[in-house]
């Protein structure tokens, strides 16, 4: 008991304290939910969602954040895309665009605003969504186990529920089921579903079972389909996890209380169990049983002095142990009780005691009761209606605050938004118009104005994705404020569901409450981290002429917004910011000094709407006063006149100087050129006015006799502008002219070319006043014009530059993503020759609005296909109440046309495409049928006249046989007395064998010698390419890293840092190049965004941002981000983070402790290699002295070694720290190893090896020669042809062999100009001349061939690579790869609707331990992946994660043990018959994947 209340205590003081310290938080708690227009997708379609952003307490439209961030991740858990969006009234809409070639697998959608940084990620809205190509089932069907946890012996119950596409339920029709264990059948069964189409299965499990590798199948023949349904039963041997959860938190010794439990599996699968209680006397003392999803509860009165263990008896063989909870002899016991509308609380106790209930919602209370608690048990009411429909938090404290018990309930459920949908049909043709109605009201029927948002889906592919994950009641209610994941947590919120009541409120008992999650660092603080986005901010410094920063006011002033101006007062730091700002506005900025002389700059650091470091740093340590001025309207004689014009109010100006001191300002006119108060020029100025101006046929009439003593003259030459001459102003030069200043830019004479129709108005200055405002130029008058139109780059001359300057700062209106909008026909007749729209969301809406009764009505139209229709409509109502709804409809038309095309084809492959027609009507139909392929596709013979009779369908298989790639659409084409249907779908076809790619590179003459292995007939290509300027040839060691599956730290950073090296390069060269420019910059801030998304919790960085972070990793980013500060503006703070954690992980004995989990966790990459790559790092990013010791170290230790891959880190960084000695020794073991053709080296901080070893430890040489004082190019050039002779297909080995050699290519180029004419090149195949850029394969023969290269002048030769690639029926093995991979199906015939096991074993040849590693796994075309059992593969840690890329499944794992072997098993399901051959399988270490082992594809025959 002590400990429980020590731990409710602690908790309830630190939240508390957090709520004290952070009231404004408290209060403004933000929440996020998506709701998508799908949850599965296919690579070209579009995700559309909408974002609710809600106050946490109430779930009204949120007021702070006016921005919201949603990253788009992908399979490896890589940010894709970070999308910005704009909030207003609470919501936004997004979308995100899968490309075609985009990997398949499990992508995740992550929203969040700054403001909700302040807590941990937790908090942060998630939601899944599934790409992957697949072939929808044509019946709905669901299958589930509603118990969770089977052991040997144990009887299984599943529920199966099955509809046609009619929306009906197919009921008192046969199926059959099939039970594998461990991938072998051991039960076929028949069922029969009941009149709703349900049916129940049992069977039961061996009692000899010792596998959790489970099984069940459903198959159903049905509308001339036979379709099917897996799952895999949830076995569980031996490994439960069991917490028992008393409620309250207190069990007290003779007093009864309720037992909450909660077990789950190793991957944290809730498991249902039996369970019971035992003393130490050996006796059973309670028994107990899961309820839902291995939670439950039992009631139990501990004895005085007894000791209790607890066991499982179902599952059997548990033979664990539990522990049972804590009990003490005095004190409060608490057991809630719903009694219909009642809440009841019973408490039970053994001792007299004033106690104190108090009740809160989301940090709000809402009840206070104090308690006279008497010896035994009472019951208090509470009264539910007081509290809004969420979670409550009940606590039962003493007097002097100390709580006792504490427990979480569940209240009005059902008081939420009700919304109800209803169409104006049930059954519809296809393409007919749908007329749909939303009805919005409270739990008592009164209407509630809402905003909701709509997703009208094909139901086939929605009911075959099986979503559960949280839909905006349980997340916004529940799953956000709970600690770890709800399984299925939309089940507690099902209306017809009789358990979830009881199951909801055993979650309230055996999960923690996380309302507030605050970030560790901010734990007992006083302040925040981040605040809330105000959208658009300008900031940056006032520094004088020293650039030194300086103590300033700063006014901004916007363009277009009238009587109104922001001002700022700086602190000595100079640094300024004006958040909440309209990017479409273009701005000036105005600073004056503070009470010093001296020259005002105006340097801006961010013109933008990412997250602000003065904003937040200023405003959390509340260092500045911040305030917005609204302008007082000019008198009416003094007419508001120019668009640059802005007022700025301020009080007891003084009258020597535009803006006065630093206390106030009077009203002030602000102009382009200068400013002036209003009141002191009033006699020295002229205007005309915009209606003034715009009946003159020009402005020099405009002008002539508006303003006295102006004059007007035409010069002798007719061509020459005319002269202004102000009266009065005269000059000894002759030069009469007044200054003209137009939108704030100075000419010297006027433009006759200016229209008066664009002029807002002209002030004439004259008299003294033109010099005080505008200096010296101003001697002879100032014309001022301000004209309607004035955007565009603004120069600004002053004349004041000792007091104050001022900056035009342009909008960016491009600083929010850009939302696709959604594609809806709108069909003007429900018949049609073509049927080819078969769109999965057919309608999507994000801004649905009740009116004041409820109501909304939409319009939108049926897409081609036969089929259920579903709409989900979700929303949240003015007052805060969430809900949602779901209704169907169904679409048919007389006659159905229906076929199903394998998504892959590979040639060779002969599928038997299932074609299916169906006589909807009520008399017979004779039909013809014909078809149309692409090319390269051939059909075999079929049935082309058919018969149906009325409500019958009929199959028609066509065999198709691909001869060669293909890809466009088949047709097929259906004839009848009632008219024609035509229906087009995509088909695509690939060429078969295995890949092979052979690259040859260099500078210098050279003759190839190279083997063909019987290539496949028209897939051999080449490709040859002469770089003639360095940036050609670094994007083409970009292209060769973006060849293969990609998507860690390492490999973004490896594709993204070259481009770094291309800007340096075209800086330092002079040479122009904008597009290339451009695609760099391009590259380098989307792979920033990426990067720094890889942060982890401990500032470092890791492969997939998990921590612990790796180190030698992070110090490659270091590298990076210390390089792109010269191009884009990099995180100083996240820089700074990076340092302060690699020098925080020094072991004080002159190396670094390295992370022993992650990726590290078979420390593939030794201290000896990581040690000296960390201190050059480092080194490189600046840092000194404080790694001498580290250095130091490092030094001796790369001499000792004799590696030159240690010794050429070193010796750079030898001359970062200006170590000339160190330097010397270095370079000396070098030259002295290459010399004697010993260049060794064990391994590198990737784990590379063989090619990719030699190229790092090469281009590190070579980097360390360039920076001699008189470097031997000579060397240096042999060095760098060494390199690039290097190139593979996959770049110059590793990716970190390809950076390290492009980095050695640009120092290299730095110090050798390329030759304007390099000398002749001619290039023979097979002693026949070929020419760059085309194709000779028809000149290679299978066998022996040759390719020569010949420089006229070696010194000066341009590099050039040619690449040959084609497929083969022979594996072009490696003997150097150390993975081998096998493949294999259970059964090679097998039919459709069956599933067919598919193992896959990967095996380490070798006694080492390996890196991260992939598998390429080829899937035959009928068969196709179960993206359930691939969700499965991950939760189960059975792979790192995975991808599709085409017809492969790309497996990935972290590392692999001395000779382990990994084996994955896949179920494939049977979808189109036919005989199939899949792509060939490989496998490979992520750091050499030229070194490949491969296994031939496997084969199946899949029949009717």
């Amino acid at each position: 008991m002590k400990n429980i209340i020590c731990c409710i205590g602690m908790f309830l003081l630190t939240t508390f304290t957090c709520m004290a310290q952070l009231p404004d938080y408290t209060k403004y708690k933000e929440k996020i939910y998506i709701h998508t227009s799908h949850v599965f997708f296919q690579p070209g379609q579009d995700v559309f969602f909408k974002l609710y952003l809600v106050n946490a307490q109430d779930q009204k439209p949120g007021v702070l954040s006016k921005v919201v961030f949603v990253e788009v991740l992908d399979p490896s858990g890589n940010v894709a895309k970070k999308l910005t969006y704009e909030v207003t009234d609470g919501f936004t809409q997004g979308s995100y665009t899968f490309e075609d070639n985009a990997p398949g697998g499990i992508y995740k959608l992550r929203a969040y605003t700054t403001w909700m940084r302040n807590e941990k990620d937790s908090s942060f809205f998630v939601k899944e969504l599934t790409l992957q190509k697949v072939i929808a089932p044509r019946v709905l069907m669901k299958l589930d186990f509603p118990k969770k946890g089977y052991g040997p012996g144990d009887e299984v119950i599943a529920d199966y529920s099955v509809r046609n596409l009619s929306d009906q339920p197919i009921g008192n029709y046969q199926a059959e089921y099939k039970v594998s264990l461990g991938g072998k059948m051991v039960r076929t069964e028949q069922l029969t579903t009941n009149a709703e189409g349900k049916a129940q299965l049992k069977f039961r499990l061996p009692d000899t079972l010792n596998t959790t590798d489970g099984l069940l199948n459903v198959t159903i023949d049905y509308d001339a389909y036979k379709e099917a349904i897996s799952r895999s039963i949830p076995i569980v041997l031996n490994k439960i996890d069991l917490q028992l959860l008393p409620e309250g938190g207190s069990l007290v010794a003779g007093l009864t209380g309720n037992i909450a439990f909660r077990a789950i599996n190793e991957h944290s699968k809730p498991v249902d169990i039996k369970g019971e209680v035992w003393d130490d006397a050996g006796n059973k003392v309670a028994a107990f049983e899961s309820y839902y999803a291995g939670m439950g509860k039992f009631p139990f009165t501990p004895a005085a002095g007894k000791n209790y263990k607890v066991k499982i008896i179902s599952p059997l063989h548990i033979a664990q142990q539990y522990a049972f909870p804590a009990f003490t002899t005095d004190g409060v016991v608490m057991n809630f009780v719903k009694t219909g509308e009642k809440l009841l609380l019973h408490i039970a106790a053994n001792s007299a005691e004033e106690l104190t209930l108090a009740g809160q919602t989301k940090g709000v209370v809402y009840t206070v009761k104090d308690l006279s608690v008497k010896k035994g048990r009472q019951i208090v009411e509470i009264d539910q209606t007081l509290f809004p429909a969420g979670i409550a938090r009940f606590t039962l404290s003493r007097k002097n605050g100390l709580p006792l018990a504490e427990r979480l309930v569940f209240l009005n459920k059902h008081n939420t938004l009700q919304v109800k949908i209803s169409t104006d049909k049930s059954q519809y043709l296809p393409r007919e118009k749908v007329v749909l109605t939303l009805k919005t009201t409270d739990s008592n029927g009164t209407p509630l104005p809402s905003n909701l948002s709509l997703a009208v889906m094909d139901d086939k592919l929605w009911s075959y994705a099986d979503d559960k994950q949280d839909h905006i009641l349980s997340w916004l209610l529940m799953s956000s404020e709970l600690s770890g994941k709800i399984e299925e947590p939309l089940f507690y919120f099902k209306q017809d569901e009789p358990k979830a009541g009881p199951a909801l409120d055993l979650v309230m008992l055996t999960h923690g409450y996380r309302y507030f999650n605050y970030l560790p660092e901010l734990q007992g603080t006083p302040t925040l981290k981040y605040l809330p986005d105000e959208g658009y901010v300008i900031s940056g410094n006032i520094t004088n002429q020293q650039q030194q920063p300086m103590k300033a006011t700063v006014f901004l002033v916007n363009m277009a917004a009238k009587n109104k101006a922001l001002q700022m007062n700086t602190t000595e730091d100079g640094e300024f910011f004006f958040a909440g700002l309209d990017p479409r506005a273009s701005y000036y900025l105005i600073a004056k000094a503070a009470g010093r002389k001296g020259n005002v700059n105006i340097n801006i650091e961010q013109n933008g709407i990412d997250n602000n470091r003065i904003r937040a740093r200023k405003l959390l340590a509340e260092e500045v006063s911040f305030k917005e001025y609204a302008g007082i309207r000019p008198a009416a004689q003094q007419q508001e006149y120019a668009r640059a014009t802005k007022i700025i109010q301020r009080e007891n100006d003084s009258l020597m100087h535009p803006f006065g001191n630093n206390k106030a300002l009077d009203e002030v006119v602000v102009v382009g050129y200068g400013a002036q108060k209003k009141e002191v020029r009033t006699g020295s100025v002229v205007m005309v006015v915009a209606n003034d101006i715009q009946l003159q046929p020009n402005v020099q009439t405009a002008l002539q006799g508006a303003v006295a003593g102006l004059q007007v003259m035409r010069q002798a030459n007719p061509a020459d502008n005319r002269q202004f001459v102000i009266r009065g102003n005269a000059s000894l030069t002759g030069n009469n002219q007044p200054l003209f200043i137009i939108d704030g830019v100075a000419f010297e004479g006027m433009l006759e070319s200016l229209n008066p129709n664009d002029i807002e108005s002209i002030e004439v200055f004259k008299d003294g006043m033109a010099l005080a405002l505008f200096g010296s130029r101003a001697a002879n008058g100032v014309i001022l014009i301000s004209t309607k139109k004035t955007g565009g780059r603004i120069r600004l001359g002053l004349n004041k530059a000792n007091y104050y300057n001022t900056k035009y700062v342009p909008g960016v209106s491009n600083q929010y993503s850009v939302v696709r909008m959604f594609y809806a026909p709108q069909y003007a007749s429900t018949e049609t020759t073509m049927r080819d729209d078969f769109r999965e969301t057919i309608y999507w809406n994000p801004v649905v609005q009740t009116d004041k009764d409820g109501n909304a009505t939409l319009e939108f139209y049926n897409s081609d296909a036969a089929t259920t229709f579903r709409a989900v409509a979700e929303g949240i109502a003015w007052n805060g109440k969430p809900g949602r709804a779901e209704a169907t409809w169904s679409a048919k038309n007389a006659l159905q046309i229906d076929a199903k095309i394998p998504p892959y084809l590979t040639v060779g492959d002969r599928a038997l495409v299932p074609l299916v027609l169906k006589n909807n009507g009520t008399s017979s139909l004779e039909l013809g049928i014909s078809l149309e392929l692409p090319a390269q596709l051939s059909a075999g013979q079929y049935d082309k006249k058919v018969v149906l009779v009325p409500a019958s369908s009929r199959q028609v298989l066509i065999p198709l046989e691909a001869i060669g790639p293909a890809h466009g659409n088949i047709k097929f084409t259906v004839n009848g007395a009632t008219g024609t249907e035509t229906l087009s779908l995509p088909i695509t076809a690939t060429e078969k064998g295995f890949p092979v790619f052979n690259t040859f590179s260099g500078d210098k003459s050279a003759t190839h010698s190279f083997y063909l292995g019987a290539p496949v007939t028209g897939s051999l290509k080449t490709e040859l390419q002469v770089f003639a300027t360095l940036e050609g040839q670094l994007l083409d060691g970009i292209a060769s890293m973006l060849k293969e599956p990609y998507g860690c730290f390492e490999q973004t950073s490896s594709t993204t840092y070259p481009n770094i090296f291309i800007l340096k390069y075209l800086r330092e060269s002079g040479n122009s190049n904008p597009e290339v420019v451009a695609k760099a910059m391009k590259y380098i801030e989307a792979g920033y965004k990426k990067l720094i998304s890889f942060e982890t919790s401990e500032r470092g960085f890791e492969w997939f941002g998990h921590a612990p972070a790796h180190e030698a990793l992070t110090a490659y980013g270091l590298l990076e981000f210390t390089d792109m500060q010269a191009f884009i503006n990099v995180d100083k703070e996240m820089l700074a983070r990076t340092k302060a954690f690699l020098l925080g992980r020094r072991d004080g004995k002159g190396g670094f402790k390295l992370a022993s989990g992650g990726y590290d966790r078979f420390a593939s990459v030794p201290n000896a290699v990581a040690n000296p790559y960390i201190v050059y790092a480092l080194t490189q990013a600046g840092i000194g002295k404080e790694i001498q010791q580290e250095y130091d170290t490092a030094v001796q230790r790369a001499l000792a070694s004799a590696d030159a891959y240690q010794m050429g880190l070193m010796a750079l960084a030898a001359s970062n720290m200006k170590n000339s000695n160190d330097y010397q020794h270095l370079m000396q073991a070098l030259k002295t190893s290459y010399e004697k053709n010993n260049f060794a080296a064990t391994t590198t901080v990737v784990n590379s090896r063989d090619a990719s070893l030699r190229v790092e430890s090469l281009a590190l040489y070579a980097m360390a020669l360039l920076r001699d004082q008189h470097p031997d190019m000579t060397t240096i050039t042999f060095v760098i042809s060494k390199i690039l002779s290097g190139k593979t297909y996959y770049g110059y080995g590793s990716t970190q062999g390809t950076i390290l050699a492009l980095n050695a290519i640009v120092e290299y180029m730095k110090l050798k100009e390329r030759a304007a004419a390099a000398g002749a090149i001619d290039f023979e195949a097979n002693a026949r001349k070929v020419a760059a850029g085309n194709d000779f394969a028809s000149l290679l023969k299978p066998g022996a061939n040759t390719f020569s290269v010949h420089y006229s002048n070696d010194k000066t030769g341009v590099p050039y690579n040619l690449q040959l690639s084609y497929y083969t029926m022979q594996p072009p093995n490696s003997d150097k790869a150390d993975l081998r991979i096998s493949t294999s199906l259970a059964d090679t015939r097998t039919r459709t609707g069956e599933t067919v096991r598919m193992k896959i074993s990967v095996k380490n040849e070798k006694d080492i331990l390996q890196p991260m590693s992939i598998a390429k796994i080829g899937i035959p075309a009928g068969l196709s992946l179960q993206p359930w059992q691939l969700r499965e593969l991950k939760e189960k840690e059975a792979v790192a994660y995975y991808e599709i890329f085409d017809n492969y499944l790309v497996l990935y794992w972290m590392g692999f043990s001395r000779h382990e072997t990994k084996t994955v098993n896949l179920d494939l399901k049977a979808d189109v018959p036919g005989t199939y051959k899949a792509k060939a399988s490989n496998c490979y270490l992520y750091y050499t994947p030229e070194y490949k082992n491969w296994n031939e594809g496997t084969e199946v025959t899949i029949l009717p």
